[in-house]
């Protein structure tokens, strides 16, 4: 691929706030089923488009979800085995777009594109304005595919990670993983045209973001910078010249999460607290809080709970699911599915702390409920309050939801 065709990128990416698909397995197959994937819109949706032929028509989709162990794909492209190959782990946090044709609009080429900045790559004002803007500069990247190429059709030919900044061409980009098919950072699936040898009718990218901040990626290469939203792009095109290009962001799977507060109506006996658990004898809720990482080599997350009733007996439950507030004594539950304890504490003077060491203790008490790279719990402390509002002999923290990675 030529330097300026690796500029001709465009942006695309699933809807800020969008739901993600988190764990389990997702369709990764191509474009030929849509299961764990999100609707964005089509290509002639209005804040989406950015240039190109107005006649070209697809339906757009994103995806991010952390990669199970039973992940699995198929597809012309990549397979189950490549997902796992290179730098990729169970546990990682992916992102993806999709494309699926809807009328007689084929491609023969695509470019799966990152603005790590947000900044430089605009939608157009509505569709079929001309005043939509594509650049790239430090830290953004290109993936390119063929659909057809007979040395690796529907992967991922050549990675660039863009040093300064360019527009319509130019030469401002390292490619780290030499041009050919060797394993990136990006993994890419196609459905190819039956009455053709040519153009796919389906296409999805998937990007591994803690592939690159683990391995040749960030500081290295400069594409290591990510936030609560990611801005992702693509331009599709086929053999005639037509052409078009998108631009939306997606939310990375959250690896840490606080829920299950004791919202107004949902205390037991009236003992609401909307910033913690339902109200104990203290006249607050207990309320459990996350710091650290979910990485399970790291082993450095810390869940501590402040506003505990002084000197009561307490542990640290783990869940394999969560589900919606459950009343359970003076508080709510929102734990489900295969349970695990931790060691008991006291709640001393008020307040206390598990971790960090979580998942080494898992790993040794846990047996088949451990943490591990890939899984995702929920936790909440049970602690007696003998005096409680309630006055049923317990209550409960809100809770934490984590997803774990290498």
């Amino acid at each position: 691929m030529t330097r300026s065709i690796a500029i001709k990128l465009l942006a695309l990416a699933a809807l800020a706030g969008s739901a993600s698909a988190g764990t389990g397995t997702i369709d990764l197959n191509g474009g030929s089923s849509w299961g764990g994937w999100n609707y964005v819109g089509n290509s002639q949706t209005s804040g989406l488009w950015v240039k190109g032929a107005t006649n070209r028509t697809y339906d757009i989709y994103s995806t991010s979800f952390v990669l199970s162990a039973s992940q699995t794909a198929s597809g012309t492209g990549n397979d189950t085995a490549s997902l796992f190959s290179g730098s990729w782990q169970a546990g990682d946090r992916i992102i993806g777009m999709g494309i699926q044709y809807t009328g007689s609009s084929r491609g023969n080429q695509f470019f799966f594109h990152t603005d790590t900045g947000a900044v430089n790559i605009q939608a157009a004002s509505s569709f079929g304005a001309t005043n939509g803007v594509y650049t790239a500069d430090s830290g953004d990247t290109s993936s390119h595919m063929f659909a057809n190429h007979p040395s690796g059709a529907g992967k991922v030919r050549q990675y660039s990670v863009f040093d300064g900044f360019t527009s319509n061409g130019g030469s401002n980009y390292d490619i780290p993983y030499g041009i050919g098919w060797a394993p990136t950072p990006v993994r890419s699936f196609t459905v190819a045209d039956a009455g053709t040898g040519f153009y796919s009718t389906r296409v999805q990218f998937l990007m591994n973001i803690d592939a690159i901040l683990r391995s040749n990626g960030g500081a290295t290469f400069g594409e290591g910078s990510f936030g609560s939203t990611l801005r992702v792009g693509f331009q599709e095109q086929d053999l005639s010249g037509g052409w078009s290009q998108q631009v939306f962001t997606v939310a990375p799977t959250a690896l840490l999460s606080s829920f299950c507060f004791c919202q107004p109506t949902l205390g037991p006996c009236g003992n609401d607290d909307p910033s913690g658990g339902c109200a104990n004898s203290t006249g607050a809720g207990a309320r459990l809080s996350p710091s650290g990482t979910t990485s399970v080599a790291a082993d450095n997350l810390i869940l501590s709970a402040n506003q505990l009733p002084p000197n009561r007996f307490l542990f640290l439950i783990m869940s394999s699911g969560t589900r919606e507030p459950m009343p359970m004594r003076d508080g709510l539950s929102c734990l489900m599915g295969s349970i695990s304890r931790f060691a008991p504490l006291n709640s001393g003077l008020g307040a206390i702390q598990y971790g960090p060491g979580l998942a080494a203790y898992s790993a040794n008490q846990h047996g088949a409920n451990a943490i591990a790279p890939g899984s995702e719990f929920g936790f909440q402390i049970w602690y007696r309050d003998s005096t409680g509002p309630c006055g049923l002999g317990s209550n409960l923290t809100n809770a934490v939801r984590a997803l774990f990675i290498p």
